[in-house]
Order: C-alpha cells, then sequence, then structure tokens
C-alpha cells in the first residue's frame, strides 16, 4: 500500500507528471513491478496489500502523462483471479470495476502502436476489458463462495 500511496501522491503533487522526489532508484516502473511481484505472491495479505496498492494509484496513473506504464501491470491483474483465497478475488473484482475499462482500452490501443502518437484500435478479443470479462469476471461468476460470485457480478453491472 505504500508504494501505491506514495506514486499516488507523486501524481498528484507533479499533476500527472511522476516526480522521484530526488530519488532515482524509485523509478515508477521499478515500483510497478514491485507491486506486480507482491500480486503473485503466495500470501494473500500480501496479494491483497498489492491490489489495494494500486487501487490507490490506478485511477492517478491512468489519467497522467504515464498511462502506459499500468499496461505491464495488466497481465498480473488477471492471473490473480487464480488466488485460492476468497477475499483476494473479491477486493480483484473491486478494484476492475473501479477502472475506466474504455479509456483503458484506449491507452492500451495507443501503447501497442509502433508509431508514437498513434492509436491503432485492436481487435476486441484483445481488449482489456474484455480479458477482463471472459478471463476473470465470468469465471468469478461460477465461483464456489457465494461472496466471490456477489462482488464478480456486482463487478459486471458496474
Amino acid at each position: 500500500m505504500v508504494i501505491g500511496q506514495y506514486v499516488r501522491a507523486s501524481l498528484v503533487h507533479s499533476c500527472g507528471q511522476y516526480n522521484d522526489f530526488g530519488r532515482p532508484s524509485l523509478a515508477i516502473s521499478s515500483l510497478l513491478e514491485i507491486l506486480c511481484k507482491l500480486l503473485g505472491h503466495e500470501s494473500s495479505v500480501t496479494s491483497r496489500g498489492a491490489i489495494a496498492g494500486l487501487g490507490l494509484c490506478v485511477d492517478e496513473l491512468l489519467h497522467s502523462l504515464h498511462a502506459s506504464v499500468i499496461l505491464a501491470v495488466i497481465p498480473h491483474l488477471i492471473n490473480v483471479a487464480a488466488n485460492l483465497y476468497w477475499l483476494v478475488k473479491v477486493e480483484l473484482c473491486e478494484l476492475l470495476s473501479g477502472l475506466p475499462l474504455s479509456f483503458t482500452d484506449h491507452v492500451e490501443s495507443c501503447g501497442n502502436s509502433s508509431t508514437p502518437g498513434t492509436c491503432v484500435p485492436l481487435p476486441p478479443a484483445d481488449r482489456f476489458s474484455h480479458r477482463v470479462l471472459t478471463a476473470v469476471l465470468v469465471p468469478l461468476l461460477a465461483d464456489q463462495d457465494p461472496r466471490v460470485r456477489a462482488a464478480a457480478a456486482a463487478a459486471c453491472v458496474r
């Protein structure tokens, strides 16, 4: 959570431009890499902390000059759905439901373009929103735990 709060504070303080506050070892890519490693940790407490940390900074990241760095986090978010602990799945659904999926799709299409400044629309099956629905939310609708099913249904509606 500390990493998420630090990234968020930096982006808010510098109006969308990441500021490492004179600490070059705290590059935004390395901080997000740490969060990604924590997402896949076997400890549910650690995974939940990483989800909470991303929840603190993901909105500011998407609306900053560094929106493309979120593309490295996307596969890790999708993999978290395989976590066995129900509360991790519920918190993942809450995080995903708060993301502006159409804007995330746009950032992804611009980030995958070979020409800077241009956006190439991705096929529907390759879009983040499609992957979230098919790889995370729909399978969680069939989870054994009713709390997970309820969170996945709420995330689909939002």
